[in-house]
């Protein structure tokens, strides 16, 4: 039900009637199946959604999510299916010509496969060996990315013998890329084997995904709208999703699904959707403004707030005529508080933060550089401040963080408290406008927190392998890049670096992508504006962005595919290029397992002359990484990896000594090796 005041705007209204037309079959000049609302934070996208999904309701399913609210849609394949769900019964489904649900019945095929491709092994033992659980894992995170890796091919290399001076090697099932692997595994599983559709869904599971989503939405006796809110949060993968594979879809256009898109920035200034729309014309684009001094006076009247027009004026001033601080105007008014006007200056900050006492006002300030917080992260970060105590001094029961908890401002979504986004942009800014070295420190306090957070996942010995399997690990470390950029320390971009090589390696990319992806949704990392990230980090962000987004193309395949990857904000060769020379500038400060993958991806990105000296100073590196613990670890170094690659450049001395090596950190691959020699 849609309760609270709702001041008409002549871009909104534009919107609402072309909508409407559209789903009225009305005679239209264009025919229209994307709507798109975008504006500054606190201007009223979100609630112009709801508007439309309240005056429309009649004539239309519609279905909503959130990007950084709704839980669950992490990927496109997780987002169609929480789409779906939210959606009305179809009430054609009984029906013969409809005799089953296309998206459910596909979904459930598609999940029920991985299931068991998890817990049965291809080779008919007991138990799942942790090489096919690898696999299996990457199948998932690759399928929903929208670039499979894994396409369907035919034949996988026969077996071949090369020799060298002393030793004999059969390289059966030894020189498998990861690709070849996976196709292997399909192929002998009992779930998957003969079975070419089946191993299609599995390898590219998003293109039939996408069409039984069509499908079953087709089946809906009303309109389908999708509506897509706080865009700006969208990650690349499902971004390329809904262009590529949803409105890029043939069937589209007769699928009776329309899109609303709401967030903060403009997508058709994206090279991938302005080319979409030149080619359709899809696209129905209007930037939701500012209200006027007298659109703030109608909504003041609505609250039943009616002042004279010098503090009409002032008002809107202080609110710069966005309907968000209008709102929190009228939540005050609500719980019956004063509002002393006349004592508010010309900051908003003042009106959110009026009749708070300066301890009250710090807290919210640290807050506000949080991604999320709770009891313990607001304790830790009130204990690092001079003069400010955690528990109050008037009533012990109630302390900072239950105090912070009761404000309008603060949400409880996913499990975590956090600050709204508009108020968080807010505090934030004021807190580094007061005091730039206090903003950064701060972010360099919690960057400390959650390493020591993360650290305290592991036992002493864990090897990196280990870490990189534990969620909780993976997390922390996410906050701790986040928070580590914002300090902006001189070792800010290493870590961003280690973690970037690292987590590709591990193929944990989310560990990068996720801080990263939230610091440009909060700020534009290409305007000379924004300084809440120090240029050299800003401008290291730009350069490598397309690393992050499409790590494996531009970091570990065998070669980049340059035309693949041109669509995404008209990237260029050179752009790349630029890309890897950044990542690879301080290759020689780095330690440990990001070294060595480093060294391992410099070896694909360099002349052939220098591949070789890579690859031996990354297996010099992993001599010294491997740990007694996690001997599968230990094995992956030297066999797919060192071994794989040595072979391919025809070092086949180097290779057998990685081999041997492998077989020594585990023994049960000794059978896979083949006949093995000693040399």
């Amino acid at each position: 039900m849609f309760n609270f005041p709702y001041i008409p705007r002549e871009a909104a209204e534009a919107l609402q009637t072309k909508l409407t037309k559209q789903l009225e079959n009305k005679q239209t000049n264009s025919q229209y199946y994307v709507f798109l609302v975008w504006g500054i934070g606190g201007v009223g996208k979100t609630t112009l959604t709801k508007k439309l999904a309240e005056d429309q309701k009649d004539i239309a399913d519609f279905t909503m999510v959130s990007f950084g609210r709704t839980a669950g849609i992490g990927n496109s394949i997780k987002l169609m299916d929480v789409l779906y769900k939210q959606l009305p019964d179809n009430k054609f489904l009984g029906i013969k010509s409809f005799p089953s649900d296309p998206f459910k019945k596909l979904y459930q095929k598609y999940w029920d496969t991985i299931h068991e491709l998890e817990i049965t092994s291809s080779q008919g033992k007991e138990e799942v060996d942790p090489e096919q659980q690898k696999l299996v894992k990457q199948l998932i995170s690759e399928g929903a990315s929208g670039f499979a890796k894994f396409t369907p091919a035919a034949a996988l290399p026969e077996a071949t013998v090369k020799k060298t001076a002393e030793t004999v090697v059969d390289t059966a099932g030894i020189i498998l890329s990861e690709a070849d692997r996976v196709k292997k595994l399909l192929q002998e599983h009992r779930k998957t084997k003969d079975k070419r559709e089946l191993k299609e869904l599995i390898l590219e599971p998003l293109p039939k995904l996408t069409e039984a989503f069509l499908e079953s939405c087709k089946q809906h006796n009303k309109p389908v709208i999708l509506v897509l809110d706080t865009y700006e949060k969208v990650s690349p993968d499902v971004d390329a999703w809904l262009w590529k594979y949803l409105i890029g879809n043939a069937n589209f256009t007769e699928s009776n699904v329309y899109v609303v898109i709401a967030g903060r920035n403009n997508i058709l200034k994206n090279e991938s959707w302005r080319k979409l729309q030149q080619d359709t014309n899809f696209i129905y684009d209007r930037p939701l403004e500012r209200f006027d001094q007298g659109q703030t006076e109608t909504y003041l009247q609505s609250i039943d707030i009616s002042r004279d027009k010098s503090t009409i004026k002032q008002v809107f001033k202080i609110t710069k005529g966005l309907p968000y601080y209008l709102g929190k105007i009228r939540n005050r008014k609500e719980r019956k508080e004063n509002i002393d006007f006349s004592q508010l200056n010309q900051d908003i900050v003042s009106l959110l933060l009026q009749g708070l006492d300066n301890t009250q006002k710090r807290v919210i300030s640290l807050s506000a550089c949080c991604r999320w917080f709770d009891k313990k992260v607001i304790k830790y970060l009130v204990e690092q401040q001079q003069n400010l105590e955690f528990k109050n001094e008037e009533d012990e029961k109630v302390n900072c963080f239950e105090w912070l908890i009761k404000r309008d401002f603060v949400e409880y979504i996913n499990g975590k408290y956090r600050l709204d986004d508009v108020a968080k942009d807010v505090f934030r800014q004021e807190l580094w406008r007061e005091d730039e070295q206090e903003f950064r420190q701060t972010h360099q306090q919690l960057a400390d927190y959650f390493k020591k957070r993360r650290n305290e996942q592991l036992y002493d010995n864990s090897s990196p392998a280990q870490q990189h399997d534990n969620p909780r690990w993976r997390d922390y470390t996410s906050e701790f890049l986040y928070h580590q950029l914002y300090a902006g320390t001189k070792e800010s971009e290493i870590e961003l670096i280690s973690c970037l090589f690292t987590s590709r390696y591990f193929k944990q990319d989310d560990i990068v992508k996720m801080p990263v992806e939230d610091i440009i949704s909060e700020l534009d990392i290409y305007s000379d504006k924004d300084t809440l990230l120090i240029y050299p980090l800003k401008k290291c962000l730009q350069e490598i962005r397309i690393a992050i987004d499409q790590s494996y193309y531009v970091l570990e395949s065998e070669s980049i595919p340059y035309e693949l990857l041109q669509p995404f904000n008209d990237l260029k060769k050179a752009d790349i290029d630029q890309a890897l020379s950044r990542c690879f500038r301080y290759l020689h400060k780095l330690t440990g397992m990001a070294k060595f993958a480093g060294l391992l991806y410099k070896s694909k990105r360099c002349q052939a002359c220098q591949k070789l000296d890579y690859l031996q100073q990354a297996k010099t590196e992993a001599e010294m990484i491997v740990t007694e613990d996690d001997p599968e670890f230990n094995c992956d170094l030297f066999l797919w990896n060192l071994g794989n690659n040595f072979y391919e450049l025809q070092d086949y001395q180097q290779a057998v000594d990685c081999f041997q090596i492998a077989v020594k950190f585990k023994r049960s691959f000794s059978k896979s090796l083949g006949g093995l020699a000693e040399s």
